[in-house]
């Protein structure tokens, strides 16, 4: 009788213990999954940098400079794709250059990286990546 005793304690520390471990790997999981989607989102953001930037390069070639409102165009562009206005620097030749002159175009933007960080306890820890994408090409007009 005495030896049934000691099984069925046994068994209920295992049910303990699969509970247990089973939501230590579900917690594990949902980390990897956040951590990967929070770096996957950073090449996203560079790829919408980077077809903005060609979509204007093609107007910086055609014309040789950008006037004040593309350049207001292409911030209302940056900033309907989700970027945030404050964390954008341009820098375009807002004066006509000679034909075959090398003009560039530059973009840059401060992503907001959020991860979480285990310590003794769950805290969140913000960084910022500078997302830096250059053109060049020559004016051929």
């Amino acid at each position: 009788m005495k030896n049934l005793q000691i099984i069925n304690n046994k068994r209920g520390e295992t049910l303990i213990a699969v509970v247990f471990v089973t939501f230590v790997c579900i917690m594990i999981t949902v980390y990897i999954f956040y951590y990967l989607f929070n770096i996957i989102n950073v090449f996203i953001c560079y790829e919408k940098l980077n077809n903005i930037a060609l979509k204007y390069m093609f107007i910086l070639e055609r014309f040789g400079y950008i006037t004040a409102e593309e350049k207001k165009e292409m911030v209302n562009d940056l900033t309907s794709n989700g970027f945030d206005e404050e964390n954008i620097t341009i820098n375009v030749p807002t004066l006509k250059s000679k034909f075959g002159e090398k003009l560039e175009l530059s973009i840059e933007y401060k992503f907001r990286l959020d991860s979480i960080i285990v310590n003794n306890v769950f805290s969140k820890e913000t960084e910022y990546i500078n997302l830096k994408v250059k053109k060049a090409c020559y004016n051929k007009i």
